[in-house]
């Protein structure tokens, strides 16, 4: 039996749930993110529950809670997934877009690391919008970074806006 498109491409994917494409996931109740609490995941509870990115429950490119699950993850699809299926993309093209991907993402990972001199948490937008308001604060700025830093997250915008989700 043929694997679905979900299981072949989403499942050396993840980059919808490790804050790559998005900043969190807007929970659809209360009751729904009491639920996540309690199998020990963080909810952002400060507007609409919501569960911020990187997701917790993110197991290398693998949801350890798959079949509990938030209902937003359940009907999430991104465009290249929707392309895919409408026969638009084909299943390598799709692959090689999502590693292509993955490296840009991990690429603008290294360039925070060397700011921020170690692992930051949030979504790279988030981390991107801090880095940047505190820049004047940096005690040596090295502009350098700063340049390939804005460089590398604008690749990596537009493949998010090209392939994934629209910005």
């Amino acid at each position: 039996m043929k694997p679905s498109l979900t299981d072949e491409l989403c499942t050396i994917c993840g980059l919808c749930c490790d804050g790559s494409l998005l900043d969190d996931v807007e929970l659809k109740s209360d009751g729904e993110a009491s639920g996540l609490e309690l199998m020990g995941l963080q909810i952002d509870w400060d507007n609409d529950p919501a569960l911020p990115l990187p997701c917790r429950a993110l197991n290398g490119k693998l949801c350890r809670i798959y079949e509990n699950r938030p209902n937003t993850c359940r009907r999430f699809e991104c465009k290249l997934l929707q392309r895919t299926k409408r026969g638009e993309v084909s299943v390598d093209e799709a692959k090689a877009v999502i590693v292509k991907t993955q490296k840009q993402a991990a690429s603008v990972k290294r360039i925070f690391a060397e700011i921020e001199g170690g692992e930051g948490e949030g979504s790279l937008r988030e981390r991107y919008q801090t880095t940047l308001e505190n820049q004047d604060d940096a005690k040596d700025p090295d502009q350098v970074l700063y340049t390939q830093l804005n460089k590398e997250m604008d690749c990596m915008e537009g493949l998010v806006d090209r392939y994934f989700i629209d910005l």
